[in-house]
C-alpha cells in the first residue's frame, strides 16, 4: 500500500481512521462544535531505525533520538487541532504545552473543576488554541534509564554526557555526523568549552534539534542555571507540586511565576 514496509502501511491505516472520524463529525453534524486533537504521546520506537536503512523513513525527523531517549526526539512531537470557529485554519502555535495538559484543557472546555490531587501538572492550553499564550516556560523529561532533562526556550539541559538509551546506531551517528559528547574523545571543536567532568549536554533548537554534541559549558549562567533548576527535579518524596513546571507525577519540581508554557511539543494547529 505504501512502498514503505508494514509500518508505512500503518500510517496509511491511521490516515484512513482520522478520515473515517472526520466524516463521522460531518455526517453526525457535529463537526463544527468538536475540538478534534491529533497527536503523539512520545517520539518513535527503537524499530524505527530499520524503516531508514529500507526506505529512508524518518519517524524523528531532523530530531535525534527515540522513545525513552533524553534527547528532543523522544519527547518533541507534533500537534494537530481543529476546532472551527475557535482555531483558526492553518494558524500555527510555537509555544511550549505537553500532553498532561489536556486533563486541565478538557476541564476549562467543559467549565468544571479538575478535582483536588488530580491533574497536578497540568495546565490548560486552551489559550493556545484561541491564539494567545503561551501557559508553560519549562518542562521537565525523564528517560527510560533515569535521566533527566529540562527544556527552557531553546534550549534543552540533559543532565547527563548523553541523551541515548536506546544504544543509537554507529551507521546513523556517521550519516547524521554525530559526535561523541564526550569532547576528549574527539577532536571536533564545539565553539564552546567541555566541562571537567564531561555530566552534561546541552542543545538547542535552533540547530534543528539534532546538533546536542556540545558540552555545557563550566562557566555558562545559563547551563548553571538549567543544571540546578534539573537537580530540583530528582526523586526526593512522592509528591508532585503543581505548577507549570512540573516534573513528572513522584518527583520534585522548581516553581516558575508567572505562569507561562512548553512546546517539547511543536504545535501546529489544523
Amino acid at each position: 500500500m505504501s512502498d514503505a514496509g508494514d509500518y508505512g502501511d500503518y500510517v496509511c491505516e491511521v490516515d484512513w481512521c482520522v478520515g473515517q472520524v472526520l466524516d463521522a463529525l460531518e455526517r453526525t453534524g457535529r463537526s463544527d462544535n468538536t475540538l478534534l486533537i491529533f497527536t503523539s504521546y512520545n517520539g518513535p520506537e527503537n524499530s524505527a531505525y530499520e524503516p531508514i536503512q529500507q526506505h529512508a523513513h524518518y519517524s524523528m525527523g531532523d530530531l535525534r533520538g527515540i522513545k525513552r531517549d533524553a534527547w528532543e526526539g523522544g519527547h518533541r512531537v507534533p500537534f494537530m487541532a481543529r476546532w472551527p470557529g475557535v482555531v483558526d485554519a492553518g494558524a500555527t502555535c510555537a509555544h511550549l504545552t505537553t500532553l498532561g495538559g489536556l486533563l486541565a484543557t478538557a476541564a476549562e472546555v467543559a467549565q468544571t473543576e479538575v478535582p483536588d490531587g488530580a491533574g497536578e501538572d497540568s495546565v490548560s492550553i486552551l489559550p493556545l488554541l484561541h491564539g494567545a499564550g503561551p501557559v508553560r516556560s519549562c518542562e521537565a523529561h525523564h528517560s527510560m534509564k533515569g535521566k533527566f532533562a529540562l527544556r527552557r526556550g531553546d534550549l534543552v539541559f540533559i543532565d547527563a554526557p548523553s541523551g541515548d538509551d536506546n544504544a543509537e546506531p554507529d551507521w546513523f551517528k556517521a550519516e547524521r555526523w554525530y559526535e561523541p559528547h564526550d569532547c576528549r574523545a574527539n577532536s571536533m571543536t564545539c565553539g564552546t568549552t567541555c566541562r571537567n567532568d564531561a555530566t552534561a549536554t546541552w542543545s538547542t533548537r535552533t540547530l534543528c534539534g539534532t546538533c546536542s554534541n556540545s558540552l555545557s559549558a563550566s562557566n555558562s549562567a545559563a547551563t548553571r542555571a538549567l543544571e540546578g533548576k534539573t537537580n530540583e527535579t530528582r526523586p526526593a518524596d512522592n509528591l508532585s507540586h503543581a505548577g507549570p513546571c512540573a516534573a513528572h507525577r513522584h518527583h520534585r519540581c522548581w516553581r516558575h511565576r508567572p505562569r507561562r508554557a512548553p512546546a517539547c511539543l511543536p504545535t501546529g494547529w489544523l
